[in-house]
């Protein structure tokens, strides 16, 4: 529940009064969960969820508990694994090992043995509904395809398709275990996600987003650059009220629901909003990685540049042209999928298909206008 689309959850969450929630967060001790917890509240923005929090702990409302998906009876005593089976009605699966540098055998044990223990914990207790988040990328690229060229929410994971990094295949494995549950009758319903973006109101980035880094970067060096990247998109605020909706309420049609805008955003319509907005300038791609390579020389701690300087190709030459490889970091999943359950849910109160990538991202961009570097 410390991830970013966990925090955000948890923060529509505890503005439910009628909602009692427990929360396992890694930590050695119940003290430090609820810290880090909170730590996460603050950090990602939600200072309202943080009031609801102290109001929910002081009712007994809100529990937490330290845990560990990697280990088994996620490392609770087998007391507290009982009890806790016993009291839950629905259980909402937002943690994952996510690292695009490490292979399946390091993602197995949190984000695939991690899932298993939640499905033992369901079926334990009163065989609860379990509402896993999983990701567009759990379809290999051989998946073939509907008529018009996109993925429908039916279309699961095909045992001989494997993704190619070991995130996805981790999400691949854990998809088929919810599968296998499914059928020996434990419900349970897949949120496949994409892109997850800043909150419309706080504008906090994600951390860990490759995407939002970049962009972060490009405030730093007061520079942007030509690119035809792409990519889809959706709030964070957005995607935890959908969540919480359906976790609440009724429980979606279909046993997959893809949570996606079907409009991409483009790099270069960001970057003329970060021109416009923070005093950013167009350059060439060559003077933004020489400013970004001195920043991280400079500032190595910043490990949003240091990620961004690692995976981002350099230059071709002296030239300013921006690589072709840059283009490729990026996955638009936008025109891919089907996001017809999604409208569906929208009875909910939560209407996911409509409103401008760019608008939504104000508070983002906006809040970078002190990171740029006027020379």
């Amino acid at each position: 529940m410390t991830g970013f689309v966990g925090a955000h959850l948890l923060a529509d969450l505890l503005g439910r009064p009628d909602v009692d929630l427990t929360c396992l967060v890694r930590a050695r001790d119940d003290e430090a969960a609820r810290h880090r917890l909170t730590a996460a509240l603050r950090d990602y923005g939600l200072f309202d969820a943080l009031a609801h929090a102290e109001k929910a702990f002081a009712e007994d409302r809100l529990r937490v508990l330290a845990g560990d998906l990697a280990t088994p009876g996620l490392g609770l005593a087998p007391e507290a694994f009982d009890r806790i089976a016993e009291r839950t009605d629905g259980i909402v699966h937002a943690g994952a090992l996510v690292n695009f540098l490490h292979d399946y055998a390091d993602h197995r044990a949190p984000n695939v043995l991690g899932t298993r223990e939640l499905l033992r914990l369901a079926a334990r207790g009163r065989g609860c509904r379990v509402h896993a988040v999983s990701t567009f990328s759990a379809l290999a690229a051989g998946h073939v395809p509907d008529a018009a060229g996109r993925f429908d929410e039916d279309q699961a994971p095909v045992p001989e398709l494997l993704p190619s990094d070991g995130y996805s295949q981790s999400k691949y494995v854990m998809e088929q275990l919810l599968d296998n549950a499914r059928a020996q009758g434990l419900d349970s319903v897949v949120y496949r996600l994409g892109e997850v973006w800043p909150s419309r109101r706080t504008g906090v980035a994600n951390p860990a987003s490759l995407a939002q880094s970049l962009v972060y970067a490009c405030a730093r060096t007061g520079i942007v650059f030509p690119t035809s990247a792409v990519i889809d998109h959706l709030p964070a605020d957005l995607i935890g009220r959908f969540l919480a909706e359906a976790a609440c309420g009724r429980r979606p049609g279909g046993d997959r629901v893809h949570l996606l805008r079907p409009v991409s955003l483009r790099f270069g319509d960001l970057f003329d909003r970060l021109v416009e907005r923070t005093g950013a300038r167009w350059g060439g791609y060559a003077l933004f990685h020489e400013r970004l390579t001195d920043l991280v020389e400079r500032h190595g701690a910043d490990q949003r540049l240091v990620r961004v300087a690692m995976l981002l190709p350099a230059p071709d030459g002296d030239g300013d042209e921006t690589p072709a490889a840059v283009d490729t970091l990026f996955t638009d999943s936008s025109g891919r999928f089907t996001v017809r359950r999604a409208d569906d849910h929208a009875a909910t109160g939560v209407t996911l298909l409509t409103g401008s990538p760019l608008d939504d991202l104000t508070a983002f961009v906006e809040g970078l206008a002190d990171e740029v570097i006027h020379r």
